[in-house]
């Protein structure tokens, strides 16, 4: 695979889904940048045949929007998550990080994919979370740079497993609620392109939100962001009915 990783393009790990994609918009539009962005293709999860849907369509909506982003949003470049080679070190790593907290299994495969392509400096959208009561986990590894104000690993933990995982990554919106989010979009006339996005890890009949994934349990925690889960789906989310459909129409 041939990466477009220079100092001059944004790299950035694009799903589709809210936070990355307003990310991109904030590249795209706000700091007028060259972005090069990248998406993980796991067969494994029901979804990402409608996320590479949504991530086209919205691709699609900007360029019209904004015909000047053409030249700067390159191409996604896509790869098999199995494409991916194994790392001893950092499988190690992952696996002591998430003996202390919980991490996704992607935080492994992310940092395997950056050292296989030697990339540095992408971007991971990981927000800040609504409710004050839940700190985000990321934060205790992470100062703000005195030169620029970007957050940078602390230097008192380049012993830590997490910095084997998180070296090569940058997290832009980590400050930002996706209520944060939801406003500038407002303010910015994004939304339009904002609602193309898509989050739910298992699709209902391939297009509805199941309402029980991680992903849609957490968009229906989130202030401001209930209303993107069917009303119908929130009523009975937490009834038999609804796991039926998640089982059989996925």
């Amino acid at each position: 695979m041939e990466t477009n990783h220079k100092a001059s393009k944004i790299n950035l790990f694009w799903t589709g889904g809210w936070d990355s994609t307003y990310r991109l918009l904030e590249i795209l539009i706000k700091e007028k940048k060259i972005v090069q962005t990248y998406y993980i293709i796991d067969p494994n999860r029901p979804s990402h045949a409608l996320e590479m849907k949504r991530m086209d369509e919205i691709r699609k909506l900007i360029y019209k929007k904004y015909p000047s982003t053409r030249d700067q949003f390159l191409p996604t470049i896509r790869i098999e998550l199995s494409d991916i080679q194994e790392d001893a070190d950092i499988e190690k790593a992952f696996k002591e990080a998430n003996e202390k907290q919980h991490l996704g299994n992607q935080y492994d495969w992310l940092a395997r994919f950056c050292k296989q392509f030697d990339i540095d400096n992408m971007e991971l959208c990981v927000q800040k979370l609504g409710n004050p009561a839940l700190p985000c986990r990321f934060s205790p590894f992470f100062e703000n740079d005195q030169k620029n104000g970007e957050l940078v690993y602390k230097k008192s933990l380049l012993n830590e497993p997490e910095y084997v995982l998180f070296r090569r990554f940058k997290f832009p919106i980590l400050h930002l609620t996706k209520q944060d989010m939801l406003n500038a979009a407002r303010q910015n006339g994004w939304l339009g392109i904002m609602k193309k996005t898509w989050f739910c890890h298992q699709p209902i009949f391939g297009k509805f939100p199941c309402g029980q994934c991680d992903p849609c349990q957490q968009t229906m925690n989130e202030r401001g962001m209930q209303n993107r889960i069917p009303l119908l789906v929130r009523l009975m989310r937490r009834r038999p009915l609804s796991k039926i459909l998640t089982k059989f129409y996925r």
